[in-house]
């Protein structure tokens, strides 16, 4: 697993496009080979995740890469020397001239280590900052929903750990059980990626 930061300069100090984390990943999704994006979309593990910051003068593009397949291919066009900026046509701000790459790895042992030996804690506060609109049923939930949010965490955490999407529901009912949502605040929206 990995996560991928790629910094970019703002022509201006207003905020960027709320859509401006569909455009990049139209514009990501258009370089990456065809049959592996076939791929995602079939299985309930979305190895590809991504969410935008900015400041007044920077934004960043931050990529959830999941999987050793779509960290090669990712990290084939940020590592070439001649990708200095990003293209979005959609965007109100065109061009975005990429001054910074960073890179974090995380093992499955890793992972697995901070779960099953780091201390724990009774109480967690959780800042979650990637997209969470969940297909369920056919159809997408873009509410906060505990059951649906663990249950994607728990498929991404046994393919990462045994390669497969199958959970303890026994386990899910559990954790359930005892997790609540205390607070939110949404800034997704529903965008049809075909009228991009």
């Amino acid at each position: 697993m990995e996560q991928l930061i790629i910094t970019c300069q703002k022509n201006s100090e207003e905020y960027v496009d709320r859509k401006l984390a569909v455009y990049f990943y139209g514009w990501l999704v258009g370089k990456l080979d065809p049959e592996m994006i076939d791929r995602f979309h079939e299985t309930g593990v979305n190895p590809l995740s991504i969410y935008v910051d900015e400041d007044r003068k920077n934004v960043r593009f931050h990529l959830g890469l999941l999987n050793d397949e779509v960290i090669e291919q990712v990290r084939l066009i940020f590592n070439d020397e001649n990708m200095t900026t990003i293209s979005l046509e959609s965007s109100s701000q065109k061009s975005f001239e990429i001054i910074k790459k960073e890179s974090r790895e995380l093992t499955a042992k890793e992972l697995s280590k901070r779960f099953y030996v780091d201390e724990a804690e009774g109480w967690h506060n959780v800042r979650i900052v990637t997209p969470m609109a969940f297909k369920s049923h056919g159809e997408y939930r873009f509410l906060p929903d505990v059951r649906l949010f663990l249950q994607s965490l728990m498929k991404k955490y046994t393919y990462l750990d045994e390669g497969t999407e199958k959970i303890d529901k026994d386990l899910l009912d559990e954790l359930c059980r005892h997790v609540q949502i205390s607070g939110f605040r949404i800034h997704s929206q529903r965008y049809f990626i075909h009228h991009a």
